[in-house]
């Protein structure tokens, strides 16, 4: 089995939840989500980031292959986030580029680092009713502090 949990994926060796694959890409439900759509564009090339990348027609074809995925899924007339993180300190967890495809609805999105990059607690708001002051606080990073309803 390879190192790399998103080669393993993408060869099959292990399984993940998969909502479109071609020769080239694959995209994934994001195990450990920070929104009600979190999903995972990668490449099934090992590339390990930006800093690596030197066909950047690769960066296209993700933004092209997560328009597909928005409007599939009817959230493109809304909005949604596009995430692409690189090296450590720049948040990148897996060192497999991937680009974070992020559907936040109407909420407020909020990290708290709690020490090092990879141990921060995700959490947002969702309001209840536009110009309502009720809200609902839903934790996406560690459902043992605060679960999810």
């Amino acid at each position: 089995m390879s190192e790399c949990i998103f080669c393993s994926i993408a060869s099959g060796e292990m399984s993940s939840e998969i909502l479109y694959q071609d020769a080239r890409y694959i995209v994934i439900k994001d195990v450990n989500p920070v929104s009600p759509f979190h999903v995972l564009i990668i490449p099934k090339e090992h590339i390990e980031s930006m800093n690596e990348l030197t066909d950047f027609g690769v960066i296209s074809e993700m933004m092209s292959i997560a328009v597909r995925i928005v409007r599939e899924n009817g959230y493109a007339e809304e909005g949604y986030r596009l995430v692409l993180n690189t090296g450590q300190e720049g948040g990148q967890s897996v060192l497999h580029l991937h680009l974070h495809l992020l559907k936040i609805l109407s909420h407020f999105l909020a990290f708290i680092n709690l020490g090092s990059h990879t141990d921060y607690f995700a959490f947002y708001l969702h309001q209840h009713a536009q110009n309502s002051s009720s809200y609902t606080i839903y934790n996406t990073s560690n459902p043992s502090i605060f679960p999810l309803p």
